[in-house]
């Protein structure tokens, strides 16, 4: 359904959704009985962060990132390194301008958050 909805589709492995949940299974239902749909087009945008797991060999964690965009000493950045959204905006807004950056540059997903060493010693990151 991302890839026949969005413009930008996305991996479900950097989904904050739990695996195998938010399927669209209500929305095929109604779309098998004749009903019409709008905002298809929109999601949940929420930046999210991937991890490699503590004490568990290849797996990743998905982390919600909207606390940690937005702090001090760090910026979010493309691909070609070069900023794309005012950090401190809310995460929908954030996730909308990173589908608009890459639908302009092909150079935003994924996304960095770049950050220094005052960020590092004084903020908690992704938990």
């Amino acid at each position: 359904m991302r890839d026949r909805f969005y413009k930008v589709p996305g991996l479900t492995r950097h989904s904050s959704t739990p695996e195998d949940a938010n399927r669209g299974e209500a929305l095929i239902a109604g779309e098998k009985i004749g009903a019409s749909a709008e905002h298809t087009g929109q999601g949940w945008w929420i930046p999210t962060m991937t991890l490699p797991a503590r004490g568990t060999s290849n797996f990743h964690e998905i982390h919600q990132a909207a606390f940690d965009v937005g702090r001090p000493h760090s910026v979010c950045v493309n691909r070609n390194g070069v900023r794309f959204v005012d950090e401190a905006t809310g995460y929908d807004s954030f996730g909308q301008a990173m589908v608009e950056d890459q639908l302009k540059t092909g150079a935003n997903t994924p996304c960095w958050l770049v950050f220094d060493a005052a960020f590092r010693n004084k903020l908690a990151l992704a938990g």
